[in-house]
């Protein structure tokens, strides 16, 4: 048995279905047509389209967004290597040790940076702006490393004009250094949000003594420095620094993407 509201439902829907069997189409005027589509083209043309911004671009914006404290540290480190370079000849075993000890603390100074989002716990909030924490992260090794290498190139161009050789700079500078970031990159891939603050610059201590203990080993052996910087072995342990630094960077970048991906609104704080 229908009810009252079926009823008027009923009556409703039928009420509906005339009014629209009833309805007449609306006449099209071509003119007006014509003169629609030409305003929209009008429109289309006075939009500016915002194309996409070229990778380097992207780059150098993240820079405004880096710690100013990063950026003066950075600058101590190089007036602490011109200081170093600028030690009388005399010492160059010296210098070169002192080098080879600097080398791994720049590293430091990037990858803390880099680090920056899971110590301030703010990997959440980033990963939902317009770069993800993968490309943030990208962007700010790339800094890092453009900065490292005009370092790197500052040490080179002031040590060849104090009479230093340049398989001797790169040796123990460029080598160590390399080589240093890797074992960085290692650990924060392994380890990530932990491997931040005091535990990263515990590492670098840790690297600074390694790289000590290996300077001492190598002055002490003349044959060994001979040996080592010809140019075959000098190229060889360049490329495979090099190399290893890229793919270890390569996997720290793939580990944060799966991390997003895995861990996305989990309450991944602590």
């Amino acid at each position: 048995m229908l009810n009252w509201n079926d009823l008027e439902n009923k009556k409703l829907e039928k009420e509906i279905r005339m009014f629209l069997e009833s309805r007449e189409e609306p006449v099209i005027e071509e003119e007006r047509k014509r003169q629609s589509l030409e305003f929209l083209r009008l429109q289309r043309k006075s939009i500016h389209i915002t194309l996409r911004k070229p990778y380097g671009q992207r780059v150098l914006e993240q820079a405004a967004y880096i710690s100013p404290a990063a950026w003066v540290f950075q600058g101590l480190l190089v007036l602490v290597l011109g200081t170093i370079l600028n030690t009388p000849f005399d010492m160059k075993e010296i210098v070169l040790a002192n080098l080879s000890i600097c080398a791994p603390i720049i590293g430091v100074i990037g990858f803390t940076e880099v680090m920056r989002s899971y110590q301030k716990n703010m990997w959440e909030l980033e990963q939902a702006c317009r770069y993800n924490l993968r490309q943030l992260a990208g962007m700010r090794l790339l800094l890092f490393a453009a900065a490292d290498i005009l370092v790197v190139a500052g040490v080179m161009v002031g040590g060849l004009s104090l009479g230093f050789g340049a398989e001797e700079l790169l040796l123990f500078f460029l080598v160590p250094q390399l080589l240093s970031d890797s074992v960085y990159l290692y650990l924060m891939a392994r380890f990530r949000r932990k491997f931040q603050g005091t535990v990263l610059i515990g590492a670098a201590v840790l690297m600074t003594l390694f790289w000590i203990q290996i300077s001492m080993i190598i002055m002490e052996a003349p044959w060994l420095i001979y040996e080592l910087s010809r140019p075959w072995a000098l190229t060889f342990f360049i490329v495979v620094s090099a190399t290893l630094l890229t793919a270890l960077s390569i996997r720290f970048l793939h580990g944060i993407e799966k991390e997003e991906e895995g861990r996305w609104n989990f309450g991944w704080t602590d």
